[in-house]
């Protein structure tokens, strides 16, 4: 038979949103044994010592303080490591479910993806006319199904980075990477997927190369944060997207004419499932939060500004050689849904 402690057997059944304030009432009752009671002790000696006859007291009040002192010392530390142990199972709690989030996560997003490819390779045949000539009404009904089922993949495939990136286990795979032809690459698969031709590149005279970097993940990085901009700016707004030299970093940048990031939501904005609620718009708010996991990954960082001329300016610094984890960070597995190609 498991043994349990005393203070175990008396403690009362509480509601998980009570546990908080349970646990911290207990842990001031310990703090108050543990030093209230021998601080009073400690006082009456110290002025025992020094010759204040007005606190100086009985023998008998003396032992009593100091046994109750040590009293107080004893159920101080049961109380503590009761404490200990009520937020080890809190803590395993809260870790079982995570981990049973994160499986979640993962189930949902592999049994979606099959069907949803399937029907993307049906609504292209469609499109393409693989099948037969369409009149225009239907050609336009078929373009919209499938920027819809485009949509849902890129949901699917980022519940699929966000539990990799949780369980630790986002694979990634390194070599030398031309960013100057990535940008413009970026460019093309963001404004090709929603028919924008909003963005603007900062033209270079010379390529710029990145000498150890995931290139899929880079690319997935600048559509992440071209595709942000495009669902927060005005429809004939500029997007601009460009890259400068910072010492031994690259600093790459888009920027938007939008409504802009409050100052006090600019780091929330990069947790998972956070998005900015000034405006209405579709995603589950992940995009950013993986292109935080991969830039960190490269040995850099993200973060946004506010735009001169209104907006936001999103940026990410990214080693030019090779970054801390460099090249043994482990070859990248293949996706079951690659989007971005």
């Amino acid at each position: 038979m498991k043994n349990v402690s005393f203070l175990e057997k008396k403690k009362p059944r509480i509601s998980d949103p009570e546990k908080p304030d349970y646990i911290l009432r207990q842990f001031q009752v310990a703090t108050a044994a543990m030093s209230v009671i021998p601080l009073l002790a400690f006082f009456y000696l110290v002025s025992n010592t020094l010759g204040f006859e007005a606190f100086v007291l009985s023998r008998a009040l003396v032992i009593f303080i100091v046994v109750t002192a040590i009293i107080g010392m004893v159920f101080g530390r049961a109380l503590i490591l009761n404490l200990i142990r009520q937020l080890g199972a809190t803590n395993t709690e809260l870790r079982r479910a995570s981990e049973m989030k994160t499986a979640f996560l993962r189930n949902v997003a592999h049994e979606a993806g099959t069907p949803l490819a399937t029907l993307r390779a049906n609504l292209e045949a469609l499109r393409d006319e693989l099948h037969g000539h369409l009149d225009q009404p239907a050609k336009t009904a078929v373009a919209a199904s499938l920027r819809q089922t485009e949509r849902l993949l890129r949901m699917v495939n980022d519940l699929l980075d966000i539990s990799l990136i949780e369980q630790g286990k986002l694979p990634m795979r390194y070599g030398r990477v031309n960013l100057t032809a990535l940008l413009r690459e970026s460019a093309e698969a963001a404004g090709q997927a929603s028919g924008d031709s909003r963005i603007r590149i900062e033209r270079t005279e010379a390529p710029r190369w990145l000498e150890s970097a995931d290139r899929d993940r880079i690319m997935q990085v600048l559509v992440n944060l071209l595709r942000n901009a495009q669902k927060y700016s005005p429809e004939d707004a500029p997007i601009t997207l460009g890259a400068v030299e910072k010492g031994e970093a690259y600093e790459v940048f888009v920027a938007d004419k939008g409504d802009g990031v409050p100052p006090d939501f600019r780091e929330r904005i990069f947790e998972p499932f956070v998005r900015n609620t000034q405006r209405r718009v579709e995603g589950v708010g992940l995009g950013l939060s993986i292109s935080r996991h991969i830039v960190a990954e490269h040995g850099g960082r993200i973060w946004v500004e506010e735009n001169p001329g209104g907006g936001s300016v999103f940026k990410f610094e990214i080693p030019r050689q090779e970054g801390p984890r460099g090249r043994g960070a482990g070859a990248r597995g293949d996706k079951a849904l690659d989007l971005i190609k």
